[in-house]
C-alpha cells in the first residue's frame, strides 16, 4: 500500500509538472494505476456515487489517497 501511495504522489507531481490542470486529477491517477497495475478502482463519478449509496451516514470517499 505504501508503494501505491508513493506512486500516486509521483504521478500527481509529474502531471502538474506537465502543466495539466487539476480537474479530475484523482480520477486520472486512479485510472493510470488501474490500467498499469490493476491495484485500485477508478475513482470516477460512478464509483464515488456507488460508495455514497452504501455509506450514506458518512461523507464517503471524495479523493484518492
Amino acid at each position: 500500500m505504501k508503494k501505491t501511495i508513493t506512486l500516486k504522489e509521483e504521478l500527481k507531481k509529474a502531471i502538474k509538472d506537465e502543466g495539466l490542470k487539476n480537474n479530475n486529477l484523482d480520477t486520472l491517477i486512479s485510472k493510470i494505476l488501474l490500467g498499469t497495475m490493476g491495484c485500485t478502482p477508478a475513482y470516477d463519478r460512478y464509483f464515488k456515487q456507488g460508495l455514497k449509496k452504501y455509506f450514506k451516514k458518512t461523507r464517503g470517499i471524495q479523493t484518492f489517497g
